[in-house]
Formats: C-alpha cells, structure tokens, sequence
C-alpha cells in the first residue's frame, strides 16, 4: 500500500511565490496553490489539507485574520498554518503566535528551511 502524500495548500497573490513554493514542494507533497482568499476558501471545502502556507500580506484581508477566521471554524480549526512572509518583525511575529501560526518561514524562502518547518510540524517527533 502506497502511502498517501501529504496535502499543502499555498495562499500567496504574487504567482512567482506560488510558483516557487510549487517547484521546492512537489516532489514530496501534494500542492494546491491559491492566489486569493476567497480561492483558498473555496479549496478548503473541496479538498482534504494537511497543512497550510499562508501570506501574511493578502489584497482581500491579512493572512492573520483569515487565520484567525480558520481558527473559528470547527472543520478548519486544526489544520497547521505555517506563514510565508518578508515580515520578520517581533510585532509580527507575536501576532502570528497569538492568531495560532504553528511556524513561519521569511521571504526569500530557502527550500531547506521551508520543508524542514513544514516536516516539523507534520511530523512531530515522538518522545520514548
């Protein structure tokens, strides 16, 4: 029995980001890729997601608050969110904490660090 590759859906509204976040990932995940909150909505309804990378700085509102928004829904509530973002700010970072990020990883993204993140929280290591 094959075992099923794991689902991540990308939300960014800059296509190259999509893009590059697809070419580091595909190899080893599932990818669905969504320029927009409302697309990324309507793929959540769809699709079963594992994990979710999210832009902090969205057109039709923040990554925080659609965030904050997921956490208020039972069906989305546990999926991890890991943020992909130019902001590293300690203001930033304190809000993405505190809006239930499990992780986030900086712009330009280092595939290493990225699917080592996204291992990390899809993968928790198991104490004896």
């Amino acid at each position: 029995m094959k075992n099923k590759r794991k689902v991540i859906l990308v939300i960014d509204d800059i296509i190259p980001s999509l893009n590059v976040i697809r070419k580091i990932l595909e190899d080893d995940f599932e990818v669905c890729l969504a320029k927009s909150i409302d697309t990324a909505s309507m793929m959540l309804k769809t699709n079963k997601v594992d994990l979710i990378l999210l832009d902090i700085e969205m057109p039709e509102m923040s990554g925080i608050d659609y965030l904050k928004q997921l956490r208020q829904t039972p069906r989305y509530s546990g999926i991890p969110v890991i943020f992909v973002t130019s902001y590293a700010t300690k203001k930033f970072l304190l809000q993405a904490v505190s809006s239930g990020a499990k992780d986030f990883v900086v712009k330009p993204v280092f595939p290493n660090i990225l699917k080592e993140k996204i291992r990390g929280v899809l993968e928790p290591v198991k104490t004896v």
